[in-house]
């Protein structure tokens, strides 16, 4: 379920709401608690060793990465890798604007 109040881009003047789905960039409580981040952060604990995912060479770790990213955008909705738009994030919480990762930044 969407939150109430739209997160907009200013770029391109799309208007992008935050779904329980959807993974967060960013850091403090409210971002840590977002449902999709919870959801995300099960789902890499489920996918790796510590143990072992340490010492994996590189190509190993995207291959996790990329089924990550496939397994999260199989979410109903499908879950999207957001970050809050502009250089001055100064904003806290989840108010935006918001705007998509590319799949370089997400895989990251």
């Amino acid at each position: 379920q969407p939150l109430k109040y739209p997160m907009s881009n200013h770029k391109n003047e799309t208007i992008i709401f935050v779904h329980d789905t959807d993974v967060l960039s960013g850091r403090g409580i409210n971002i840590s608690d977002h449902p999709g981040n919870q959801r995300f952060r099960v789902l890499i604990a489920n996918q790796t060793d510590t143990s072992s995912f340490t010492s994996c060479p590189t190509v190993g770790k995207r291959t996790v990465a990329n089924e990550v990213v496939k397994q999260v955008k199989a979410w109903n909705p499908p879950g999207r890798f957001l970050k809050r738009e502009g250089k001055k994030q100064v904003r806290r919480g989840l108010v935006g604007p918001w705007i998509e990762l590319s799949g370089e930044e997400v895989i990251k």
